[in-house]
């Protein structure tokens, strides 16, 4: 990896985060009062409360999501 360039390195790794970030925006959440939406039947690792910023949301339900689905059966 030495022959990559720092600058070119920074780049892509930024490139990499913005694509994340932009995957995690477009995640749509269930409306919590819409029964049939929670109702599915997933299985979350803890329970919380939206705080009310649409993207921490995002990322909280879906780390939940992944480490309910991490856990041993």
């Amino acid at each position: 990896m030495d022959w990559i360039p720092v600058r070119l390195r920074v780049v892509l790794l930024c490139a990499v985060f913005a694509l994340v970030a932009w995957n995690i925006s477009t995640t749509e959440l269930p409306n919590p009062s819409d029964p049939l939406a929670m109702g599915c039947g997933e299985e979350l690792a803890f329970d919380y409360e939206p705080s009310g910023f649409t993207f921490l949301d995002q990322v909280v339900r879906i780390f939940n999501v992944f480490l309910a689905q991490a856990a041993p059966s």
